[in-house]
């Protein structure tokens, strides 16, 4: 029969779980490198897109400055133009004058068209006499 003594159990059982241990250990040190390397490569890949991106928008950027640069000039002429042909624009005030104008020949055309229905009415009257034979 094998007789083991107690403290060669003791250190064969220690030696077990340090190898057992000692091999999680490298297999998770194995699986975080390559997480880690995982990583890198998304965050390596993310960054050159993001320069692409920066680049692109700079370019765009870049061609937006030139154009509004090329039509500065030409805008401020008409800002100019449209600033002086403002001044010379009616206010409300001479609108209002206007207005009131417009209303005065409005109620002088509404007299002569009344006066007119008058004579109108008098002319036919006379016709009519002057057809009868004076009568």
């Amino acid at each position: 029969m094998l007789q083991i003594e107690i403290w060669q159990l003791v250190g064969s059982l220690a030696a077990i779980v340090v190898t057992f241990a000692t091999m999680i250990w490298a297999f998770g040190k194995m699986l975080a490198g390559q997480f880690k390397d995982s990583l890198d490569a998304r965050f390596a890949t993310q960054d050159e897109l993001r320069k692409q991106r920066e680049h692109a928008m700079d370019e765009r950027f870049r061609r937006m400055e030139e154009d509004l640069e090329g039509k500065a000039p030409h805008y401020n002429e008409r800002i100019s133009y449209l600033e002086a042909n403002a001044k010379k624009s009616p206010t409300h005030d001479d609108l209002a004058g206007l207005h009131e104008k417009i209303n005065g020949v409005s109620n002088e055309i509404s007299e002569l068209t009344g006066a007119f229905s008058g004579v109108k009415t008098l002319l036919e009257t006379l016709h009519r006499h002057l057809l009868n034979g004076g009568k």
